[in-house]
């Protein structure tokens, strides 16, 4: 039950984030001052394969087909539930301190688009991620 309210308010904050980036909020681009941020040089990022700290959130898709994680470790994770492989890492732009970590995700019942959130930006201006 813990699940399906968590996969509900993730499914609730993306649709949030995603009408303020329709109405033309949200957005932030790299060059700019607002994201400055995030780090100004590349950050070295070992592959481990999993998680490798706190999982926040965790979502499924209808068909139960693939499941998606988000974490402390700056990382969103695709898997496919049937065999529990990693499918696909996706990794959003982080920066100093808690920059980067997911506290949200979730996927849509038809597995075709993931949103992710958390501790993105500054706190006035967190983006969503929005994945196809």
């Amino acid at each position: 039950m813990a699940g399906v309210r968590g996969y509900f308010a993730a499914v609730v904050a993306a649709t949030i984030g995603l009408a303020t980036l329709c109405a033309g909020g949200g957005a932030v681009r790299a060059d700019t001052e607002e994201a400055s941020y995030l780090y100004d040089r590349p950050v070295l990022a070992i592959e481990a394969g999993a998680h490798t700290a706190s999982i926040w959130s965790q979502s499924v898709d209808a068909a139960g087909r693939f499941a998606v994680t988000g974490g402390d470790d700056r990382t969103v994770r695709i898997w496919t539930v049937a065999d529990g492989k990693l499918a696909r890492t996706i990794r959003i732009p982080i920066g100093p301190d808690n920059i980067g970590r997911i506290f949200a995700a979730a996927i849509s019942p038809n597995g075709s688009t993931i949103a992710a959130g958390g501790y993105t930006g500054p706190f006035e201006n967190s983006p969503i991620y929005i994945f196809d």
